[in-house]
């Protein structure tokens, strides 16, 4: 019996790493929690780059996911941009606290682990799991 959805089961405990992410303290000093850096990560766009890359890899981490199991590749160039992306937060040592330009020093939080994790979990999930299209049965 094959599985026909878009998340296979074999590649469902990243996806549950990645939404315990989402309710994990992102900051050691200060509790934002990940859904919170998540909702907010893509206004680095408007000037800090940096949290910005960090979020990129939020959009491949999911296109990883809504790819066809049976593109391999496709999977696993989006799985390890998600990790890369992820590993640019490492980076980041202090953020834009208010809109008057003052700056909080930060460092990354459990949250940060988990959802790294998840990435890295995807990416061995898929090069395990996913079916290889050069392979014949």
């Amino acid at each position: 019996m094959t599985n026909t959805g878009i998340i296979p089961r074999k590649t469902i405990f990243p996806l549950w790493m990645y939404i315990i992410a989402c309710f994990l303290p992102v900051f050691k000093a200060e509790y934002t929690p990940g859904i919170s850096a998540l909702l907010m990560g893509w206004v680095g766009i408007i000037g800090y780059w940096p949290v910005f890359f960090s979020w990129l890899a939020n959009i491949c981490f999911f296109a990883a996911y809504l790819i066809p199991s049976q593109k391999k590749t496709e999977r696993i160039v989006f799985s390890l941009l998600s990790v890369l992306f992820g590993l640019t937060f490492l980076t980041v040592k202090e953020i834009p606290e208010s809109e008057g330009g003052q700056m909080m020093l930060i460092t990354p939080g459990v949250a940060f682990w988990f959802w790294i994790s998840s990435f890295l979990m995807l990416l061995f999930s898929i090069i395990i799991y996913s079916p290889d299209k050069t392979k014949h049965c």
